[in-house]
């Protein structure tokens, strides 16, 4: 798995140099490729796009950072329960943790919602042996 996510990786930074315009591309929600790799997960995608995008100065980086319905990658991190991801954003972008969504929802308010995300593995008894799906 280790060459496959080198290999991807190798594939990322080789198109961002000949096509950078590529970062800025946004799919049919409105999302730009960071947004897909907090969406699944990707960190070493993640990582390379947050490099890239960080020369840009903090009020460009708004376009990578947020969708035009508000919603912003520390939202989409928490959404889709990649937890270390959300705080690694936090971190290296500390205004997201204050940007409110189309509901007028902060990640943190939106984590608070999420009982699942406070829930232990082993607290899942019963519902973790299978039978829960």
């Amino acid at each position: 798995m280790t060459a496959i996510s080198e290999k991807s990786d190798s594939v990322a930074r080789k198109l961002l140099e000949k096509t950078p315009g590529l970062l800025c591309m946004r799919n049919n929600l409105e999302e730009t490729a960071l947004f897909r790799s907090v969406r699944y997960g990707n960190k070493e995608m993640f990582h390379i796009f947050a490099r890239k995008i960080s020369r840009y100065e903090e009020e460009n980086q708004k376009l990578f950072l947020q969708r035009t319905d508000k919603t912003t990658i520390l939202h989409i991190a928490i959404l889709s329960k990649n937890f270390e991801l959300a705080l690694e954003i936090a971190e290296k972008f500390e205004k997201l943790v204050y940007e409110r969504d189309a509901d007028g929802m902060t990640g943190l308010q939106l984590l608070s919602c999420n009982p699942g995300a406070f829930q232990r593995d082993d607290e899942l008894g019963f519902f973790n042996s299978g039978w829960y799906t």
